[in-house]
């Protein structure tokens, strides 16, 4: 029987693929190293035949090998009560009360929550607080009555919106946290179902679109079976009556009414039509797109993409393939809000993750899109549209035209072409040189357009680009230089926008707004910003917080707005709680405004730190502003 320490252990060691430290294990669980160790070996005496294994891996930490899922999966059931072991962190209690609350079918006691997950009255307390935030965004409370326990109030249908969001979205463990209450043999079926009736009338939807109805008919399954059905109605549904959305939802139903002997009310029906109906069909070209759209959406898509190419001084407009893939995104957006509906974004977490930029320019066309459309783009939408313009920014990449210099050289013809021929050689088509020639010529010769002088001889005079001085033979250090220079000034390096008089360690700071605040009054101290910054900041916020989970959180104004580009760190003696998460680490962003700095190797070395939780808690750790500098740049 594992203790409650030992199944934290484990728990963690299930959300990794990689070995986990035994310093953070430790931290996790306020122990020593040397108590984890003991841990380990208690815990693969209890394992040994049950399918898994810890494995100690010298100098990088311990790994959790699974053999036989289902035996292990067996073991942690009897040893737990829960075929994934119990939510340890904040964030997976959270996850865990939600479904308690909309799945059990009963009351819940704290008492018996507080057992459950092995927590304190006031842990619990902390836990409760963070799930009444979350149903207040779905209209959603918790009501008691005296002996009998908590449940969840509401109307049904934003109950199931979100169960959609928070149960298959938000894992509490390393595979789905309904599984105790969601067969994933029925789960199967619905979705054989739904290809088979889609197929039949030759409808194609994404496969996110396809999960997202699969996801919606098995909480109906479920509720229904629990006596809780959709008895809303709306006028506006009547329209889709003879749609062929309305044919194919028909068709759905009476098979899973069939496979599962159970009965679907009618307007269960109609609103598997409406998710048909607010999905993008994928079958169009780009000009099939555009013929088949109203002018005015596509006007205002045009306002958009100019509004943020004038913000963000970017190019994306001229894209051809993001005007077309907005149009096919933004049509079911509008028809999902016009009907109340919610939309799952899987990829949510990854996006905001890996494409940051993307992401926040996304959140400023939303804003734009929002005004025009007279819709709500929540974080799921953005997350999508955030997926086109991370397209064709990279797409813009591909396209970037090489660079281009002039090669000047005291020592004739034959010496410049070597260089000429050298740089041909070794850079092929990133570069291109326009001319070669000798250093007195150079004051004749028209320097706009180029991105940089290579010579071989010392360049006193002023000119207006930067002169990279090589060899007359060029060496193999040359090169070097000059490859530097290029990656260094297509995307600027992480150090160059850290300033050690914004690092600030550990302040005694308890809340998200008490940091915010913090920050403003020293920005202003120092002339950085004016009365508009924390306003911008907090409109950012309210569309979807900044933290990303591991400690870690990145606010910044909702456009750019400052006088240059910087990074302030701040860390905290205790952590806060910002949006869902817990946070101790923070790094404020700020990007001067009409920035033409490629900055993707700053959202390149956040993401980085953001996924290593061993270098957060160092920073965490950090004495005082230059040890805090010396570690986030090893």
């Amino acid at each position: 029987m594992l203790e409650p320490r030992q199944q934290a252990i484990v728990q963690e060691l299930m959300k990794y693929d990689f070995p986990v430290s035994g310093a953070h294990l430790a931290g996790l669980n306020d122990v020593t190293a040397r108590t984890i160790r003991e841990d380990i070996k208690l815990i693969n005496s209890e394992i040994n035949g049950e399918g898994a294994e810890i494995h100690s891996l010298m100098g990088k930490g311990y790994l959790l090998a699974i053999d036989d899922d289902h035996a292990f999966k067996s073991f942690l059931k009897s040893s737990t009560g829960h075929a994934y072991g119990r939510p340890s962190s904040h964030e997976d209690r959270v996850a865990f009360i939600i479904c308690e609350l909309l799945l059990a079918g009963r009351y819940v006691k704290s008492d018996d929550l507080a057992d459950e997950l092995f927590i304190s009255r006031s842990t619990l307390q902390n836990d409760l607080k963070a799930v009444k935030n979350i149903f207040a965004q779905y209209n959603l409370a918790i009501e008691s009555r005296p002996n009998y326990g908590m449940y969840a109030s509401g109307t049904e249908m934003d109950m199931r919106f979100c169960l959609s969001q928070y149960v298959f979205d938000h894992r509490v463990y390393k595979s789905e946290p309904a599984s105790a209450y969601f067969d994933s043999g029925e789960t199967r079926m619905i979705h054989e179902v739904v290809t088979e009736a889609l197929d039949e009338n030759n409808l194609v939807i994404t496969d996110i679109a396809i999960n997202n109805l699969v996801i919606h008919i098995a909480i109906a399954l479920h509720r229904i079976r629990g006596g809780h059905s959709v008895d809303e109605q709306n006028t506006a549904l009547n329209t889709l009556m003879n749609h062929r959305e309305q044919k194919i939802a028909k068709r759905i139903v009476d098979r899973c009414e069939s496979l599962f002997r159970v009965a679907f009310p009618a307007y269960e029906t109609i609103y598997i039509s409406l998710h048909l109906s607010g999905t993008k069909v994928i079958s169009q070209t780009g000009s099939d797109i555009e013929k088949g759209y109203d002018r005015e959406l596509q006007r205002i898509i045009d306002r958009t993409l100019r509004a943020v190419d004038r913000q963000y001084t970017m190019q994306i407009r001229k894209d051809k393939e993001l005007r077309p893939s907005l149009l096919l995104h933004l049509k079911p957006a509008i028809n999902r809000h016009r009907f109340n509906m919610n939309v799952r974004n899987p990829m949510l977490g990854d996006i905001r993750k890996h494409y940051p930029l993307a992401f926040e320019i996304a959140v400023f066309a939303g804003k734009i899109i929002e005004a025009e459309t007279k819709t709500v783009m929540d974080e799921n939408e953005i997350g999508y549209i955030a997926l086109h313009i991370g397209g064709a920014i990279e797409r813009s990449k591909l396209k970037a035209a090489p660079k281009k210099c002039i090669v000047v050289c005291a020592s004739g013809a034959g010496t410049s072409q070597l260089i000429y021929y050298k740089l041909r050689n070794h850079f092929g088509q990133s570069l291109e040189v326009e001319d070669t020639l000798q250093y007195y010529k150079l004051g004749e010769y028209p320097l706009s357009g180029l991105d940089f002088i290579i010579s071989s001889i010392p360049i006193e005079a002023e000119v207006p680009v930067p002169v990279i001085e090589v060899n007359a033979i060029m060496n193999d250090s040359d090169l070097k230089k000059i490859e530097t220079f290029i990656v260094r000034h297509e995307s600027n390096a992480f150090s160059d926008y850290i300033r050690e008089d914004l690092i600030f360690i550990r302040q005694q700071l308890d809340s998200k707004e008490a940091v915010l605040s913090n920050f403003d009054d020293r920005f202003r101290d120092r002339g950085l910003t004016d009365d508009s910054f924390l306003s911008s900041v907090m409109e950012r916020e309210a569309v979807l917080p900044t933290s990303f989970g591991n400690l870690i959180a990145i606010p910044h104004p909702i456009v750019p707005q400052s006088a240059e580009t910087f990074m302030s760190f701040m860390t905290l003696d205790k952590p806060v709680t910002w949006g869902e998460h817990k946070v101790q680490l923070i790094c404020m962003l700020m990007v001067k405004e009409g920035s033409h700095e490629d900055l993707q190797s700053v959202y390149d070395n956040l993401g980085e730190i953001i996924e290593d939780s061993d270098r957060v808690k160092n920073l965490i750790n950090a004495d005082d502003p230059h040890d805090f500098i010396k570690k986030i740049i090893k």
